[in-house]
């Protein structure tokens, strides 16, 4: 077994040789040994809580928007069109932010700060509830789950490399969003350009997180495979402090926990923004 690395974060893939540091540089690696019935289990444990943080997410997103939508401020607030542009631009600028911040932090403050990117969501959840008939927002809701599933259920499975579609996918959100900005910019002083810009960018933000959802499940796949990834995600666990098989123990758990909150995020803002644009693309307006 390869010996830790405690500057890298560990999202090597096998077929490049290569991890990448916080910062983003790349530092080469040996290749991945063959997967072990002990990894394969606990590989499968990390991503059942994984899915159990993501959906208590989305719960909360979702119970946080009816209670919105429901109030006389909601409904002042978000039935104007400019306050669904500007929502959804702050959905995106926040996942950028967060989903950065939770790689960085304890998981105690990464579960805590999941939690909050939840709830903040759940504004922007309350706003489409208040644009888009219930049929749409069910359809769409359905239509994510597919495409999600499937894509996660590739990005478990595959053994090709994914590493190019998530840094193409990071590189084209960013862009995605300053045309975002320019965007609502023409909303007020050329609104037919403004119209036609915001159905390209739906299609264009539909397929970047599209193809992040596999790059993501392979990702936590990786996680969960690869050595010293206490050190490469939680900067508060140092290899040093095992000294005994209880100690070694909680640090291997707190190892599980990191992934499974980071991981968690990765894929609610995946599901979260096909959702979005599923129902903008395809939803019909009250």
């Amino acid at each position: 077994m390869n010996e830790p690395n405690n500057n890298t974060h560990y999202n090597s893939e096998e077929s490049t040789g290569y991890t990448f540091t916080p910062e983003g540089i790349a530092v080469p690696i040996q290749p991945a040994a063959p997967v072990t019935e002990v990894q394969a289990e606990r590989f499968r444990g990390i991503m059942a809580r994984v899915f159990v943080w993501m959906f208590s997410g989305l719960l909360v997103s979702g119970i946080s928007g009816v209670l919105l939508a429901v109030t006389p401020i909601g409904t002042i607030l978000w039935t104007n069109p400019v306050s669904i542009v500007v929502l959804v631009i702050a959905q995106l600028v926040t996942a950028l932010v967060f989903s950065r911040m939770v790689a960085k932090v304890k998981p105690e403050v990464a579960t805590v700060l999941f939690f909050l990117y939840s709830l903040l969501t759940g504004v922007t959840i309350a706003a489409l509830l208040l644009t888009y008939e219930l049929s749409s927002v069910i359809s769409a809701l359905f239509a994510t789950a597919v495409v999600f599933g499937g894509m996660a259920l590739w990005g478990a499975k595959t053994r090709r490399d994914l590493s190019a579609i998530g840094a193409a996918g990071r590189m084209l959100l960013l862009g995605a969003i300053v045309m975002s900005l320019v965007n609502l910019l023409l909303f007020f002083v050329a609104p037919g350009v403004f119209t036609v810009l915001d159905a390209v960018l739906n299609y264009v933000v539909l397929a970047i997180f599209i193809g992040l959802t596999a790059y993501d499940m392979q990702k936590i796949r990786r996680l969960a495979m690869e050595p010293g990834l206490v050190e490469a995600m939680d900067p508060a666990a140092r290899a040093d402090l095992i000294v005994d098989e209880q100690s070694a123990a909680a640090l291997a758990l707190r190892a599980d926990r990191t992934i499974a909150i980071h991981g968690a995020l990765m894929l609610y803002l995946d599901f979260i923004n096909i959702f979005i644009r599923i129902l903008r693309i395809f939803g019909r307006e009250r």
